[in-house]
């Protein structure tokens, strides 16, 4: 069996640049408004960008292992779609640390589940980047030219995502005015858009050496 530590080391760091940036935003202890976070959290993801890209970018990347004529299939395990799962982990951690006070929990999500992911990139070959593609009018409008960048924009779309469908699950839905669940629902269609968009370019641009 090929030696994947390289690549493990190389998915922890981006990893750990992830739950760096998601610690440093102003994401509050309570739930907000989807308002709220369109005003905060969503351009601080933007200016974050470049910054975060570049120190990325400098990560030295091994190549892939080498791939064999008899590999089994790989279904939905290949980088892109692990990139999201791992970006969603990094979310849920964040969130059951900070907002929910369950650092115990928190710590395990990091110690096997993230660690899980992580191991599963380092072992991944190339699938179909447009697996998750969704039929619809709704065009996205992004653009990356590299692995690292369509990593980040998924990172923030799937941080976006959580922060505002917290009110879903925290609060009555009696009691929210019409127009923010308007919001979200306008807000959650295009950002899942963009998710999707996301996932396929980290697979294509990942095994095209970007």
């Amino acid at each position: 069996m090929q030696d994947d530590a390289a690549l493990r080391q190389y998915f922890q760091a981006l990893a750990e640049h992830g739950r760096a940036l998601v610690g440093r935003l102003p994401i509050p202890p309570e739930t907000q408004p989807i308002a709220r976070t369109f005003a905060t959290l969503q351009p601080a993801i933007a200016a974050a960008r470049a910054d975060c890209v570049r120190a990325l970018q400098a990560l030295p990347r091994p190549a892939p292992l080498a791939r064999g004529a008899d590999d089994p299939p790989i279904g939905m395990n290949g980088i892109g779609v692990l990139a999201d799962r791992l970006t969603i982990l990094i979310c849920k951690e964040f969130y059951v640390r900070t907002r929910y006070r369950r650092p115990a929990q928190a710590d395990a999500i990091h110690r096997e589940q993230i660690a899980d992911i992580v191991a599963c990139l380092a072992l991944a070959r190339p699938g179909h980047a447009s697996l998750l593609e969704k039929v619809s009018p709704i065009a996205v409008a992004a653009a990356f030219d590299s692995f690292v960048a369509a990593y980040y924009d998924l990172l923030g779309a799937n941080l976006l995502m959580w922060e505002t469908q917290e009110l879903l699950y925290t609060r009555d839905m009696d009691s929210v005015p019409a127009e923010e669940l308007r919001d979200y629902i306008r807000f959650f269609s295009q950002a899942n858009m963009l998710r999707n968009r996301c996932i396929a370019e980290s697979e294509r641009l990942y095994w095209a050496g970007a």
